[in-house]
């Protein structure tokens, strides 16, 4: 579990139904951009042979962390405290996927896109138009989560543009969940929470 404003990961196991605490990856409320810290870890994810990846957002960073004994992390993707657009660099990543084949797809949100990358290490553009805030379906403004159903179909939660983009598998734009633009308390009527974005829009990294 991603435990962002502490700075750590907590790692859980199950006990039937229960779940118990096992140890910390991090720090606990100290932040730090070597490989024993972290800096607002917002996501985790599992690949198919039980390697973790932690989306370490105010490092600008994916760590990867393998067990044995207890957890080593490394990084895989993005330079630790270096912003960028090109695809060596990430800027403000929000969100994280691995998918059943080892795909890794990252929502690098302050730079409006979606990257595809393999566990190798090898990374590609993926959607949206990098640097460019929009509206039409090329574009994205502000993207935060990312899930994918079992027909490979990708959703990416377009934050700042209330709505739903769903992507096959090769990137092609699939259709829209909500209306381009219109939150849905605009046409709800009662107050809603917060979008889906909003937090990575207004925030900055961490940094030490």
């Amino acid at each position: 579990m991603a435990d962002e404003s502490n700075h750590r990961v907590q790692v859980y196991q199950f006990s039937g139904a229960t779940p118990v605490y096992s140890t910390t990856i991090g720090v606990s409320g100290e932040s730090g951009s070597d490989n024993t810290h972290l800096n607002g870890p917002t996501q985790v994810a599992f690949d198919s042979s039980g390697k973790l990846y932690i989306l370490d957002t105010g490092n600008e960073r994916v760590q990867r962390c393998t067990f044995a004994g207890g957890w080593t992390c490394q990084t895989l993707f993005g330079e630790t405290g270096v912003g960028g657009d090109d695809l060596m660099h990430l800027g403000w990543p929000f969100g994280m996927m691995i998918d059943r084949n080892d795909n890794l797809y990252l929502v690098d949100s302050g730079n409006q896109r979606v990257l595809k990358c393999t566990l190798a290490g090898a990374r590609g553009h993926f959607a949206g138009v990098t640097g460019q805030i929009g509206a039409d379906n090329a574009h994205l403004n502000w993207p935060g989560g990312v899930a994918m159903d079992s027909h490979g179909t990708l959703f990416v939660a377009d934050g700042l543009n209330h709505r739903i983009q769903k992507f096959t598998s090769a990137g092609a734009y699939a259709g829209t969940i909500g209306v381009t633009s219109v939150p849905l308390r605009a046409r709800c009527g009662p107050p809603q929470p917060a979008e889906p974005g909003r937090r990575g829009a207004g925030r900055q990294p961490l940094r030490n």
